[in-house]
């Protein structure tokens, strides 16, 4: 009987050390929980299927346009994130579209396109043209790379990674990138290659000359 009564002393003791400490490491983690909730955002806002719209009163003809699925932004280091970004410039003589799968930038500045990024650029064609609705020959030039940077004040474009240039007389690939949007001059650093197509050229210079006459 004693010896009974020894083993359910024990248990009973066991038991309550095993209660005690399952009770203290509940107590512990709602103590983390309750610190880490009163942590602040890692970002100052966020926004959803969001555009934005920039246009500058003193250069009234040119605009940009910023689509992003999602965009996070830390206000004290000025760093935005993007998630599908779709960034369209816009002025007198170019319409430029920049999209990747994510993207980031820099002090309100630098962007940078990263993942299937592809860059599009034709010329803004006239009201009149439109309205008539000509066959224009000139395709827009397609830049595809894996990585971009784009300065929104100068409106320059830097890249190390490989590149490929699709234009209506052919395709150039290279790598590494330097170009002036302003000025539409795309310069390949190393590895340069170039495919042509003159039975295109000829045609874009028979059609010219048809609608010349």
């Amino acid at each position: 009987m004693r010896l009974s009564r020894l083993r359910i002393l024990l248990l009973t003791l066991l038991l309550a050390i095993i209660t005690l400490w399952i009770t203290n490491q509940q107590t512990k983690q709602d103590s983390s929980d309750k610190v880490s909730s009163g942590k602040p955002l890692a970002y100052s806002w966020q926004a959803i299927d969001t555009t934005i719209w920039k246009i500058s009163a003193q250069e009234p003809n040119q605009q940009t346009i910023i689509h992003a699925e999602n965009m996070h932004y830390k206000d004290k280091i000025k760093l935005s994130e993007f998630s599908q970004p779709n960034v369209t410039l816009i002025d007198n003589n170019t319409v430029t579209t920049l999209t990747s799968v994510k993207g980031k930038s820099i002090d309100d500045q630098l962007i940078t396109f990263e993942d299937k990024v592809v860059l599009t650029q034709s010329e803004a064609l006239p009201t009149s043209v439109k309205a008539q609705k000509l066959d224009i020959t000139k395709q827009p030039t397609i830049l595809k790379t894996n990585s971009l940077t784009y300065n929104s004040k100068t409106n320059q474009l830097l890249t190390d990674a490989n590149i490929s240039i699709s234009q209506y007389n052919g395709v150039t690939t290279g790598k590494g990138l330097r170009a002036d949007l302003t000025k539409s001059e795309y310069k390949l650093l190393s590895n340069v290659k170039g495919i042509y197509y003159p039975s295109k050229m000829q045609t874009s210079q028979q059609n010219h000359q048809i609608k010349g006459q």
